[in-house]
């Protein structure tokens, strides 16, 4: 079902892994967020779902917009562009929640939400099109399939792991910060990748 000849190609195999850091920060992070809200911060699980609204809603408008130029530009610059705003909106994060606990008000988050939102949702559909465009079109099914499957386990790779950090609750915003710098070095671990696969292509 999954013809192993397509991890041959460099471009194909990068991006998968790109996928898979992206998708274990990006959920482990959400993941993570709701409960600093819901345990951290005190917040009702209405409140917690109204603080997470920017995330969410940008990450809508970064998928749909990213969907649309997908098949009339490279996608190697958006997802280089996605993934900068993320590891700003991470950074954002960490510092954000270090001041918050210091008596910063919720706006401060708000905006590293705006930039982890459209960054990701920018970066996804990009990425598929970088998997497919290296393959084949007879195997485009199953390069999407790939894609999907890669995603999905980053998903419940990051929270797996990011969950470990909220573990206790007494230091639910240390583990949250922790999440966020270990979100940090792997997307610029990323953005190194994109950036190298670009340059060849270039060359």
């Amino acid at each position: 079902m999954l013809p192993l000849a397509l991890f041959s190609n460099p471009v194909f195999s990068w991006v998968c892994f790109a996928v898979l850091l992206g998708a274990a920060t990006f959920f482990g992070m959400l993941f993570v967020l709701n409960l600093y809200f819901l345990r951290g911060a005190g917040y009702t699980p209405l409140q917690t779902g109204l603080a997470m609204m920017p995330l969410a809603l940008l990450a809508t408008t970064g998928n749909l917009t990213s969907a649309r130029l997908a098949h009339r530009i490279s996608p190697m610059g958006p997802m280089i562009a996605g993934a900068a705003l993320r590891l700003i909106g991470f950074a954002g994060i960490a510092l954000g929640i270090a001041l918050v606990s210091a008596g910063v008000s919720y706006p401060l988050i708000a905006l590293p939400l705006l930039l982890i939102g459209l960054g990701g949702g920018l970066s996804n559909p990009m990425a598929i099109s970088a998997m497919l465009s290296a393959t084949d079109k007879a195997y485009s099914g199953t390069a999407s399939g790939v894609a999907t499957a890669t995603g999905q386990l980053g998903a419940s790779i990051g929270v797996a792991i990011f969950g470990a950090f909220l573990a206790d609750a007494h230091r639910i915003a240390d583990g949250t910060r922790i999440a966020a710098t270990l979100s940090i070095a792997s997307t610029a671990l990323i953005i190194l990748i994109v950036w190298n696969l670009r340059r060849q292509r270039d060359r």
